[in-house]
């Protein structure tokens, strides 16, 4: 083989490492920026869901027993209460957790079976 044969091939095989290493890269890249996104949102659903669910305790204790009793299932669920209303119907509780503010509605109802006061 000619001198010349032997630069090309050995130039076409540099081209061909280059171009493997910009796509390695890329992909690399995507994944990183997929996971960032992902760990993200799966933050932001997980605060959320902690904040409907003592925004809901909160509101059946406060149903069940009054302001006090909220207080302090808002206090045991590190949560602070911003809003309670309170009407014939039942209770509309709303908490921050983190930023994050859920609601909840509770409705007073009798009590059926066996009913245990909060301690």
């Amino acid at each position: 083989m000619s001198r010349f044969g032997l630069y090309f091939r050995f130039r076409a095989v540099r081209c061909e490492r280059a171009s493997a290493v910009v796509v390695t890269v890329l992909v690399f890249s995507i994944a990183l920026v997929s996971i960032a996104v992902l760990t993200l949102t799966a933050r932001t659903v997980h605060a959320r869901a902690q904040a409907q669910t003592s925004a809901d305790a909160v509101a059946l204790a406060a149903a069940y027993d009054g302001d006090p009793a909220a207080t302090r299932v808002a206090g045991a669920n590190n949560v602070r209460i911003v809003n309670i209303r309170d009407d014939e119907d039942g209770v509309t509780v709303t908490v921050e957790r983190g930023g994050v503010r859920a609601s909840a509605r509770a409705s007073r109802g009798k009590c059926r079976g066996s009913c245990l006061p909060i301690p």
